[in-house]
């Protein structure tokens, strides 16, 4: 009797070991979260700081002020009419409405064929086992070269006189086009500038991962004799959805942004057919 309530003192005191050990550690882990968490506090500090100051707070004091009438030369004399501002850009101005609808054609346009094209190289290159870097280097020679320069270049060669996209439909029979002066024409125009500049930053995004895909899957898909097709449509794209949302989302604010090529090219005429927001 005597050795079974020893037994049991020494259980019960090894249990009581065992509860003292585990709120040390409970408490020590709680301990690290805590300055982990103060530690990226801290190092994230400086950026937020200079986020804040350089647009978070410009943003909402542009937003307070858009809810006021006042002129720059009389800035005291204002008065608050809180969202007619925005009633009339949106319902009465219609050069705003005309330049909204263009830009979001404008990068509707580019971001489609941009990923199109960037999905078909980067297919092809992450396929290629010999030449992938020699090929990818001249693929992104693009991005190198500066706005102006390349838009002076492709303003050359809209020139339906001397370009050589003219010549180009003269020899094969077909009427000239004037790309830069037509409104039908003057969008995909523009367009073509940027598909031909950014179409690499899409090939190098998607190109990365593919190769960064489980092969697995797809050895598994041609053991049961999917084609190639079915491989892509039902593995590749699903696996490629955070990298294809990544190089849409980079690609549409730089769309957005863009006014260096519509400016030089053709200030946004004729007329107002290339007059974006920017």
């Amino acid at each position: 009797a005597v050795g079974v309530v020893a037994g049991r003192g020494g259980q019960a005191g090894r249990a009581g070991v065992r509860g003292v050990h585990a709120r040390y550690r409970a408490d020590a882990f709680r301990w690290l979260r805590h300055e982990r968490s103060r530690f990226m506090v801290l190092m994230l500090a400086p950026a937020i700081l200079i986020l804040f100051a350089v647009t978070i707070y410009p943003t909402l004091v542009n937003m307070y002020q858009s809810l006021f009438d006042y002129e720059l030369t009389h800035p005291d004399e204002r008065h608050f009419i809180f969202l007619k501002n925005y009633v009339d850009l949106l319902l009465h101005n219609d050069r705003f409405l005309n330049a909204a609808k263009i830009t979001f054609y404008y990068v509707g346009l580019v971001l489609t064929a941009e990923l199109l094209l960037g999905f078909g190289i980067a297919s092809i290159l992450s396929g290629m086992s010999l030449g992938r870097g020699l090929v990818t280097t001249l693929i992104v020679l693009p991005m190198a070269a500066a706005p102006v320069a390349i838009t002076f270049i492709w303003r050359f060669m809209y020139n339906p006189s001397v370009g050589i996209f003219g010549y180009l439909l003269e020899s094969v029979g077909l009427p000239q086009i004037q790309f830069l002066s037509d409104a039908r024409w003057v969008i995909p125009s523009l367009a073509m500038v940027d598909i031909w500049q950014w179409t690499p930053f899409m090939v190098l995004i998607l190109t990365a991962g593919l190769m960064s895909l489980p092969q697995e899957p797809f050895e598994a898909a041609t053991v049961d004799g999917a084609s190639k097709w079915q491989e892509l449509w039902y593995l590749g794209l699903p696996m490629m959805r955070p990298f294809i949302l990544v190089a849409l989302l980079f690609r549409g604010i730089n769309a957005f942004n863009t006014s260096d090529y519509i400016y030089i090219l053709t200030k946004g005429g004729p007329g107002t057919a290339s007059d974006t927001l920017n």
